[in-house]
């Protein structure tokens, strides 16, 4: 996700712009008076911060902004993305993102517990985490550099 400073430096620049020849930045409107089309899921990552605890990361997330109140927010209707045989999973994911997942552990707050479908094993080989995550590469010819990458399975 993008930092909230690059944000601001971003409307700062176009107030600056679009002020020239006319009244002071302060006066323009934010971003410039411009449209500012920004996509994506903001609930994917959060931004890349040193040291920082979860409040300095909130605190750096595009919605910590005063700037997040000039955007309306438009939600897909219909993933695209997702084959038919995956729908169960990303109506999960979505519950997921969205807090719907009961905590697994009472109190201690970010436990869930993940349905076993959706848990590749530590004994898979990487042909069953490639076709897991990529199931048409192995019907199709792999290329020889992913056979010998490095792979991390946990």
């Amino acid at each position: 996700m993008t930092h909230v400073q690059l944000f601001a430096a971003v409307e700062r620049f176009l107030r600056d712009v679009m002020a020239v020849g006319h009244e002071p930045r302060d006066a323009v409107a934010a971003w410039g008076g411009e449209v500012v089309v920004a996509g994506g899921d903001f609930r994917q990552q959060l931004p890349v911060v040193r040291r920082a605890d979860r409040a300095l990361l909130v605190r750096s997330c595009v919605q910590a902004s005063p700037l997040w109140q000039n955007f309306v927010q438009l939600r897909l209707r219909q993933n695209m993305r997702t084959n038919v045989d995956e729908v169960g999973f990303a109506s999960w994911l979505l519950e997921l993102g969205d807090g719907r997942i009961p905590n697994a552990h009472g109190d201690i707050p970010g436990f869930i517990n993940i349905p076993q479908r959706y848990v590749l094993r530590k004994t898979d080989n990487i042909a069953s985490v490639v076709d897991a995550v990529y199931p048409s590469m192995i019907t199709r010819r792999i290329p020889r550099n992913i056979q010998t990458a490095p792979f991390c399975v946990h």
